[in-house]
């Protein structure tokens, strides 16, 4: 587990302070029962590599490219290096449903939204999807499938048994709920300059709040001139019946935190909430069953693709590399059958 690699590596303090927060930032999840193989699988291999976090970040520095070869200003003799290049916070101005909606577009005549699919098998070597609802079902014949829906959704829908042989470790994958808090309130009522990302809060402090972010100071027009924007989460794999809480309780508690860490005071002149029954995968000790059911389900199935954040990252950046890795795949596999 996260858990046991951080006691064991960097102690207990380091686990209950620094580590457990940004589990909760992340997964909405408990480092006891998370894998360090599979939710941070470049960390877990730095130590199997070189048997020290702090040789492996070392060996990794000085691999970087520009490490070793630095130009020299003719002019002035001073040594020159490109700065690596860094991470950066990217959202939309009208939110993040922004991205889906481009990718709605730049499908627009192929796209059928509104249609869920109820039935796919194998027919000879091609498909057939049945989708539809309302008595409207309509089959059509592809040459490939990939079926990005969550794990959960996988398990409820009707597959044939060859799909089904492998697929028990994927429709087991947790999703614990989440619920976010989006907050207004006057510039002249919150204390904290909010001056940058937002809050973590480690378990041990026992409080309502995962963590939260100062999504006004983070991206501009969040908020008018004389207020700010928080965002908080409640609930996940710590406490998920908090999660489940209605609207007018879970402000109450969340205002209780936030006026002891951030200094508010008044009450929200602003206020959504939103409930996300299963919010986020939880890669658990053991989720290589999860992979392995994943890869043996296509193997057993040419032309059959399974993605989503439940396989290979969870965040944003991991769903479009890997959907684009996907993509190739399928690309290769059509080309092969002609």
């Amino acid at each position: 587990s996260i858990a046991s690699f951080v006691r064991r590596r960097l102690g207990r303090e380091v686990l209950d302070y620094a580590v457990d927060p940004f589990i909760s930032g992340i997964f909405a999840g408990d480092p006891e029962t998370l894998s360090m193989a599979h939710a941070f699988p470049r960390v877990a291999e730095l130590e199997r590599q070189y048997g020290s976090l702090s040789k492996g970040l070392m060996a990794q520095r000085r691999q970087q490219p520009g490490a070793s070869e630095r130009a020299t200003d003719g002019n002035t003799g001073h040594l020159m290096s490109s700065p690596p290049a860094r991470a950066r916070l990217i959202s939309f101005v009208d939110g993040m449903q922004t991205l889906t909606d481009a990718l709605e577009a730049s499908l627009a005549g192929t796209l059928r939204l509104g249609c869920p699919v109820r039935l796919v098998h194998r027919q000879d070597a091609r498909w057939v999807v049945d989708a539809g609802q309302d008595g409207a079902s309509r089959s059509r014949l592809v040459d490939a499938v990939v079926m990005a829906t969550p794990a959960h959704v996988l398990a409820a829908m009707e597959l044939p048994a060859a799909m089904r042989r492998f697929s028990a470790p994927i429709e087991r994958v947790e999703y614990p709920p989440v619920s976010t808090l989006t907050l207004g309130f006057l510039r002249a009522d919150v204390q904290h300059p909010l001056d940058g990302f937002g809050v973590l809060i480690p378990a041990t402090e026992r409080r309502t709040l995962l963590g939260a972010l100062f999504s006004s100071s983070l991206f501009p027009g969040r908020a008018p001139d004389d207020c700010v924007t928080i965002t908080c989460f409640v609930g996940g794999a710590r406490q998920a019946e908090r999660a489940r809480e209605d609207t007018d309780l879970l402000v109450e508690r969340v205002l209780l935190d936030l006026r002891q860490l951030l200094g508010v005071q008044g009450e929200p002149v602003f206020a959504k909430h939103v409930y996300w029954s299963r919010a986020i995968p939880q890669y658990t000790v053991g989720y290589q069953a999860v992979k392995d059911a994943a890869d043996a389900t296509e193997a057993q199935n040419p032309g059959l693709y399974l993605s989503g954040n439940y396989r290979n990252g969870v965040s944003v950046g991991d769903c479009v590399a890997s959907g684009q890795q996907v993509a190739e795949r399928v690309a290769a596999y059509l080309a092969r059958a002609g």
